[in-house]
């Protein structure tokens, strides 16, 4: 077992003998990756929420011989995980536009 120094400030908070914060993972917009860039809709990242349940966060992206893969592979490389996504939600994003007029 590795061991791993955290510093916590707010907003963690300690709950059950766990660190525990709130955390943004993704937000509306084109995002570049493997498979060219995609843009995800707030309709298509609220919908995909709920799946994030369980999912452990890492310290850097797992990768094998280089190459990023899924943090579900143990057999990756650089796969420190340090917690896991518990009770993810969406909400909505909201816009302001200010308009001047001289």
């Amino acid at each position: 077992m590795e061991q791993m120094t955290i510093n916590l400030v707010n907003p963690w908070s300690i709950q059950n003998g766990r660190a525990v914060c709130p955390a943004v993972l993704i937000v509306e917009g084109v995002y570049c990756g493997s498979r060219d860039c995609i843009f995800w809709p707030s309709s298509v990242l609220q919908k995909a929420a709920k799946s994030w349940q369980g999912i452990p966060v890492t310290l850097g992206h797992p990768t094998v011989n280089g190459q990023p893969v899924s943090v579900h592979r143990s057999d990756a490389e650089n796969r420190k995980v340090f917690g896991r996504f518990d009770q993810p939600c969406s909400h909505p994003v909201v816009y302001f536009l200010e308009q001047w007029k001289n």
